[in-house]
């Protein structure tokens, strides 16, 4: 992921949108990455708990982290160097490598941190170190060492937690990788000379060098153990690099795997061997990681469940939390985060869980705020591209699209979103999908390369972007949707940089960079209108580009990179009164216009700033991204970086004064069980709001109702009726307030069903109802289009007809008759 940094600045009074106290930034979701490509995995064991410690390096700078509670820390400062190897020794996490200094501590190649901070070894190495391993109660490294604590060393040295010792020499091995194997300590490396034979793998016993064979082809960079056989992999150019050791010779391990690899492990029953595996000698593809279960060779996670891409490399893995962990220089952009994953079983997710996205845009829809871009999970959860915000979490919209989106728009109580189709069609780009809450659909047959926002003009909804004549629709630039065709303006707009539409006057204006050219007319510059029946130039136009539109106090707000606006003289924002030019000069280039409770505001840079009037005020919120507004709430984007760690936020600025985002629903309402009803509240910050559930236009209050039933939670934002019957039958809502303001949720009617498995509503639970239930259970999917309106066999309401449901029409089966019945 790419490393933005930015800080949401904090509330002071000169910074306040409105001046209330209620107002008040929300962080919103943050998980803190490690934002390092990362070189060296390790267990730790720390307060009682095994953690997962991970190297990483960028530029030259490194850094070591450890996730604690589910969020990465680094410990101490950063390593001036790369840091190749970590192992725990005597309750210390070891690091070593190439560097010669840990924040302020100067620790040549090895550096030991004690829990507080970090410590040298001794004199250190000279050299550079590749491995770490502990064996006989001693920590031995292994690299590319000429010297450990001022002794000359030939590959290899030891450490007793106070002193350096040479080992017997094994010629003068690059020594790669180490481990513990049948009561010696194995080395992997470049060439070894024991007993006058030259090997790549050999072993130590303690007081002398054995070679194991003449070792594997290639270079061993990485040692393991599976099924009681030490495991080797290598970087030779064969098809071959995982080899096993049974006691009397080297064997390739099934067919082989062609590529690198650079790192070994033993997980779940499987062996997996990562580097820039490739495939294997029967043609098997692999992707950075591939997977031996005994018999064969898989791959571990291929397209969108891959690690990474075919010019990545995977470069250490460990374990973290019972899963699978591998680092390296990664690029399964947006699936993967970019230098650490985990996997599922079935494929790769980032190792943290955090929102990774490209291009992000904001918009609004249903009392929500709308998200679509270039990511594919927020959190652990997968959204594919499209998302919206239930006022406590981040939600998928359905299964989502296939590809990234690059507008997100409202039109007649539907998310629209321009990009990849829905998953629900052909995988196909550059369309306009609209979901409804339950469904994706596309909206006719317009291709649109890329579209860059949308609005309305006449009561239709206008796409504006790349969009060229396609099939029987004439568009070109701008193009209409009337609910069931698309259509273009007169010839339409050349150019492919247009990037803001309005509606202001009667006329559709679009803004955007260069010259807006009529197609056989005149061009206009950077701003032009639609008069209902031409297009037409605005006063003169601007010079430079325009970003932004919208309308406020009676005008048509233009924010860009504009230096003049016709005659006068601008700089970045300019009002246009319907016959003449005001400059609004902002302090730099405007992306983004709104009104916000009554106020213009404006994103300018990354920070969001508010019009007194006279000039631009700085206001207490700033976003990476596109920010967008929903009543007395801003939501926005960005990625808050501090040292190694970023922290992946999509904050929101508050009013404090109630919204409800996420309104009731009709409940389930099974006579005799519990109906559950509730709300999320949004927008109040640390305003805590209070509940009132009414029935009707009457309040209710917690306990029993006098007709069999009891309420519980009338003052919270979940209310349940227990033992429901007939006579809880009736519409549900809730006042919420606090002391900056309420709101009335609408209504969720409560319609108890004593008879469930009464399909055809004649009184008794037979046959014919069965063969009803039957006929659902095999469609499934109540969105079916041959399902019975209202999806009756769905008794649980959750969208689909399966066991659970069956269980419920059972117990009606059984007793046949219908006694309560049903309102």
């Amino acid at each position: 992921m790419r490393l933005l940094w930015v800080v949401l600045l904090g509330l002071t009074a000169a910074g306040r949108l409105a001046g209330a106290q209620c107002e008040q930034v929300v962080e919103g979701v943050g998980y803190a990455a490690f934002g390092l490509p990362q070189t060296a995995m390790a267990s730790w064991h720390e307060d009682r708990e095994t953690r997962l410690a991970c190297a990483g390096m960028a530029g030259g700078l490194g850094a070591v982290a450890v996730r604690r509670n589910g969020a990465w820390e680094v410990l101490g400062g950063g390593f001036v160097g790369q840091v190749s190897a970590l192992v725990e020794f005597q309750g210390k996490l070891i690091a070593a490598g190439n560097f010669q200094k840990v924040g302020s501590v100067n620790a040549a190649r090895i550096a030991a941190w004690n829990g507080t901070a970090w410590e040298a070894l001794g004199a250190g190495l000279v050299g550079e170190a590749y491995s770490l391993a502990v064996y006989q109660g001693e920590l031995f490294v292994g690299g590319n060492l000429s010297q450990a604590g001022g002794l000359p060393v030939a590959g290899l040295a030891a450490w007793n937690g106070s002193q350096w010792r040479a080992l017997p020499s094994a010629g003068s091995p690059s020594v790669y990788s180490l481990r513990s194997f049948g009561g010696s300590l194995i080395a992997g490396g470049a060439t070894f000379t024991v007993g006058g034979k030259s090997c790549s793998v050999a072993s130590f016993d303690g007081t002398g060098w054995t070679a194991l064979g003449a070792g594997p082809s290639g270079s061993v960079l990485a040692l393991e153990e599976y099924g009681g056989a030490l495991i080797a992999g290598t970087d030779s150019s064969t098809v071959a690099n995982v080899y096993q050791w049974s006691g009397g010779a080297w064997q390739v391990v099934g067919d082989g795997v062609r590529g690198r690899v650079s790192a070994l492990r033993s997980f779940g029953g499987r062996l997996f061997a990562g580097g820039k595996v490739s495939f294997s000698n029967s043609g098997t593809a692999f992707m950075l990681i591939a997977s031996w279960d005994g018999v064969q060779w898989a791959p571990a996670g291929m397209g969108e469940n891959a690690i990474g891409s075919i010019n990545d490399a995977v470069y250490c893995m460990g374990e973290s939390e019972g899963t699978l962990v591998a680092g390296g220089q990664l690029a399964n952009w947006p699936y993967v985060g970019r230098w650490g994953a985990r996997w599922t079983g079935a494929e790769w997710v980032s190792l943290e869980p955090a929102l990774q996205a490209g291009k992000f845009v904001m918009g609004t829809w249903n009392g929500r705020f709308a998200a679509a871009g270039d990511f594919v999970r927020v959190g652990d959860q997968r959204v594919n591209y499209a998302m919206s915000w239930s006022g406590e979490k981040w939600e998928p919209a359905g299964d989502g699209l296939w590809s990234k989106a690059t507008a997100v728009g409202e039109y007649q109580g539907k998310l629209i979103v321009g990009g990849g189709a829905p998953r629900s069609e052909s995988p196909v780009n550059s369309v306009v999908s609209a979901w409804d809450g339950t469904n994706w659909g596309v909206l006719g047959d317009l291709i649109a390369n890329s579209i860059s926002c949308f609005t309305q003009y006449g009561g239709e909804l206008v796409a504006i972007g790349q969009i060229s004549p396609s099939g029987t629709i004439n568009a070109r630039g701008v193009a209409a949707w009337d609910g069931a065709l698309w259509h273009g303006f007169g010839n339409g707009l050349t150019g492919n940089d247009l990037r803001a539409g309005c509606e202001f006057a009667g006329k559709l204006f679009v803004g955007g960079s260069g010259a807006l050219a009529v197609v056989s007319g005149s061009a206009a510059s950077n701003i032009i209108a639609w008069n209902g029946a031409a297009w037409e130039k605005v006063g003169g136009g601007v010079t430079g580009a325009v970003n932004a539109l919208t309308v406020w106090n009676g005008k048509l707000i233009v924010g860009g990179q504009m230096t003049m606006a016709g005659a006068t003289p601008v700089a970045n924002a300019a009002a246009w009164n319907g016959s003449g030019w005001e400059a609004m000069n902002a302090p730099g280039a405007v992306s983004q216009l709104f009104v916000y409770r009554g106020s213009l505001i404006a994103l300018i840079g990354s920070s969001v700033m508010r019009w007194n009037g006279a000039a631009w005020e700085a206001t207490a919120f700033s976003s990476l991204g596109q920010i967008a507004v929903l009543g007395g709430e801003i939501g926005g984007y960005g990625i808050a970086s501090i040292g190694f760690i970023g922290r992946h936020d999509l904050p929101r600025y508050v009013s404090g004064e109630p919204m409800i985002p996420t309104q009731p629903r009709d409940p389930v309402a099974y006579c005799g069980t519990s109906a559950e009803i509730r709300v999320i509240v949004d927008n109040v910050g640390t305003n805590t709001p209070t509940y009132k559930w009414r029935k009707g236009t009457t309040e209710l209050s917690d306990g029993p109702t006098g007709t069999g039933s009891t309420l519980v939670g009338v003052h919270s934002a979940h209310l349940r009726i227990e033992n429901v019957g007939v006579a809880d039958a009736g519409g549900y809502d809730v006042i919420v307030e606090n002391s900056c303001g309420s709101a009335i949720s609408t209504a969720a009617t409560v319609r108890p069903d004593c008879c469930p498995a009464d399909l055809n509503d004649d009184g008794v639970v037979d046959g014919a109802d069965f063969s009803i239930f039957v006929a659902a259970y095999n469609m499934l999917d109540c969105a079916d289009a041959a399902m019975p309106a209202g999806c009756p066999s769905d008794m649980n309401r959750d969208g689909v007809v399966d066991d659970s449901d069956f269980s419920v029409f059972l117990v009606g089966y059984d007793e046949m008759v219908c006694g309560g019945g049903s309102v």
